[in-house]
């Protein structure tokens, strides 16, 4: 699998967000793009933001995220759904805090992409 970077996702900061960290990545089986919030008070906010990977077109916005777990391997499971029927499923992948550089995992409706941490 490919290194994600800032740059690889076409990262651009966004004005206005009160959040420490803006994670993005790709689900390239759903032909989609994905964003959520990070902050150190709250953790993942939510909600997760769809768009089409092509045209960046709006395609669905999730529920907030909610904490629901620590998996097996001590990784933060939050979750969500779209419209009270797909399920949305963030895994935080950092070792520790997310940071700037940190890796997530999102899956949509059976579908998953992995993402990245940047500062907004």
């Amino acid at each position: 699998m490919a290194m994600l970077t800032s740059a690889a996702l076409g990262l651009s900061p966004m004005q206005g967000v009160a959040a420490d960290l803006i994670c993005r990545g790709n689900m390239p089986a759903a032909n989609l793009n994905f964003s959520t919030l990070f902050t150190r008070g709250a953790g993942f906010v939510g909600p997760v933001e769809f768009r089409q990977h092509e045209t960046g077109a709006w395609v669905v916005e999730s529920s907030p995220l909610q904490f629901d777990r620590t998996n097996d391997r001590g990784q933060g499971v939050y979750r969500a759904h779209v419209g009270g029927m797909a399920d949305v499923v963030l895994i935080d992948l950092a070792e520790t805090q997310p940071h700037v550089g940190s890796e997530i995992s999102v899956g949509y409706d059976g579908r998953w992409g992995r993402g990245v941490c940047v500062t907004p």
